[in-house]
């Protein structure tokens, strides 16, 4: 089993074939051939799995991720951060902040209104959709559920028993972008560093991946420095899904115009991923997202308008997967996230929403029969979906027990 692990990590080989291989090997050893490659992955690995009681509070430096990829959610460091959450959290009055939710009047200089066609009904849709799909997300981590329960819990669609679900990074940041949205009404990179930063300076604790917690400190006395430490994470970029995963809102704006969603998706990835997965990842989710907020979501309409890169060829795979097909089977072949890939994380993402673009509550349920990295991929497809949708269909159950989101 370890070997397995290590000639996809270490030799970069596909994510998927590892899952075949797993499942055989655990179907092998317990006679069961019907759990999903996601649960025997967080069963077997322990990919963030409930550390003893003694672990639950490592001293700051075990709270660090290894450096390496660009995993967002380390095994020890995603329960680490969720028991100390609340204690870490600093009064906003005591750090600078990016004001997220609050307009300001445009800059001088700055492209109108005029210059840029933008929904920004469609874009706060996305955001709260988004946040609703992390928060929810985030309950299905070993944390709160050992993976077995999990999956139970979410196949009998039990709703989380939790009166609190406090969304993370990847709402944060949706924020920060759309905050330097209604500043600008396009996306200004130095100003986007910045928002980023001190969002980040704010609340440290939002689980933010090891790439974020090295770039973005530096970036809140220089932001403009985003040009020369970006690309120098993780030897030549990042290619992560913490693109993909804020950008939903950024495609519902620029929705009526399609060449405008893949510039700015570019531009917004840029900051903080280099790689051109990375970036194309933002692209793909954004086109996603406008084309849900304009009524006309598929996904070889995304394909179409993704650069070519290892996350089209995952859009062609999930366009030729029937609906029909199990969450839980489709995540084995598209990807759940685990590997915090871009390519490992949108595709999977992008086929629940279209297969439920009219049901928020029911993209959510499918994309989190995945597992993986759950409150990502769950993100991503609450942002999209909701961009057409809104909230407003949603139990009030869930909206009052997800954290409120800044501005509404």
């Amino acid at each position: 089993m370890l070997e397995l692990v290590l000639r996809t990590y270490a030799l970069d080989e596909p994510a998927a074939d590892l899952r075949a291989r797993m499942v055989s090997l655990a179907a092998g050893a317990t006679g069961r051939t019907d759990a999903p490659a996601a649960l025997v992955e967080m069963s077997l690995l322990g990919v963030r799995s409930d550390p003893p009681p003694a672990a639950r509070r490592p001293p700051p430096a075990a709270r660090r991720a290894p450096i390496g990829r660009d995993r967002r959610k380390p095994r020890v460091v995603a329960s680490a951060r969720q028991v100390t959450f609340a204690a870490s959290r600093r009064p906003a009055s005591r750090v600078p902040s990016c004001d997220i939710g609050v307009r300001h009047p445009r800059r001088r200089g700055s492209m109108t209104a005029m210059d840029t066609p933008a929904d920004r009904t469609a874009a706060r849709r996305s955001v709260e959709g988004l946040a609703l799909g992390d928060a929810f997300g985030e309950r299905w981590f070993p944390l709160f559920r050992e993976p077995r329960r999990a999956f139970d819990e979410i196949r009998a669609r039990r709703v989380p028993e939790e009166p609190d679900w406090h969304w993370t990074d990847d709402t944060a940041m949706a924020l920060a972008l759309l905050r330097v949205l209604e500043e600008h009404g396009h996306v200004d990179q130095d100003r986007l560093a910045s928002c980023f930063a001190l969002t980040h300076a704010a609340d440290p604790a939002r689980g933010y991946g090891h790439g974020m917690h090295m770039l973005l400190p530096a970036l809140l006395d220089a932001p403009e420095d985003w040009r020369r430490l970006a690309p120098e994470l993780f030897d030549g970029g990042s290619l992560g899904n913490g693109a993909a995963m804020r950008v939903a809102p950024l495609g519902a704006w620029f929705s009526p115009d399609l060449d405008q969603v893949v510039r700015q998706a570019e531009l917004s990835a840029q900051v903080t991923h280099a790689h051109p997965e990375g970036i194309t990842g933002a692209v793909a989710v954004a086109v996603a997202a406008a084309l849900s907020a304009r009524g006309e979501a598929g996904i070889a309409a995304v394909a179409e308008r993704t650069p070519a890169s290892a996350v089209r060829d995952g859009l062609l795979r999930a366009a030729a997967l029937p609906f029909a097909t199990e969450p839980w089977r489709a995540a084995d072949v598209l990807g759940n996230g685990q590997r915090i890939r871009a390519d490992d994380t949108v595709p999977f993402a992008v086929w629940t929403a279209v297969r439920h673009r009219d049901d928020l509550v029911a993209a959510l349920w499918a994309t989190a029969e995945g597992l993986g990295d759950v409150d990502t991929t769950c993100a991503v497809t609450g942002g999209i979906v909701a961009a057409a949708t809104g909230v407003d269909a949603v139990p009030e159950e869930w909206l009052g027990r997800r954290e409120a989101v800044p501005g509404t």
